[in-house]
């Protein structure tokens, strides 16, 4: 099983969550899956994680290969999503423009979406599983938590 991290991941296990100092150990584990390719993201998230002063943005650094660079086949699942969901991303409500090719990576190479974000039950104002439970797009979409149980990972 492969993931798709959406930003919100990486943001609020670092700040929130999943401290490093006080679990290490699950820093450890997302490094093996990043380096074993069975964690990805977007150059998008990487752009939204420099926006940050933070040290996830050092960590990210050093991990340039889980990045994977927006080419024309994501860019095609992109239009294909907003086209059925344009207010996916509106910057007037600092909604995140990495969304729409988180979805269209993971889309393209059959991956699980991970993120933060929960459905808004709306699809006027769609969040990220929104999107990916539409019938249209049809990409598995789950929670940190439950990417951890599926994993069998402890702490």
């Amino acid at each position: 099983m492969a993931y798709c991290f959406d930003t919100s991941v990486y943001i609020n296990a670092w700040q929130r969550d999943y401290r490093p100092a006080a679990f290490h150990s699950f820093w450890e584990k997302i490094e093996t899956y990043v380096d074993e390719g069975q964690i990805l993201t977007t150059e998008e998230v990487r752009i939204e994680l420099q926006r940050k002063d933070d040290q996830i943005v050092a960590w990210a650094k050093e991990r340039p290969h889980m990045f994977v660079p927006i080419d024309i086949a994501i860019q095609n699942a992109v239009l294909t999503i907003l086209a059925r969901f344009p207010r996916l991303i509106d910057t007037r409500k600092n909604r995140s423009g990495a969304d729409p090719f988180v979805i269209g990576l993971a889309k393209i190479q059959h991956l699980t979406v991970v993120t933060y974000e929960r459905s808004s039950g709306n699809l006027q104002k769609p969040n990220i599983p929104d999107v990916c439970d539409s019938p249209a797009i049809d990409v598995e979409c789950i929670s940190l938590m439950d990417m951890i149980t599926r994993e069998g990972w402890t702490f």
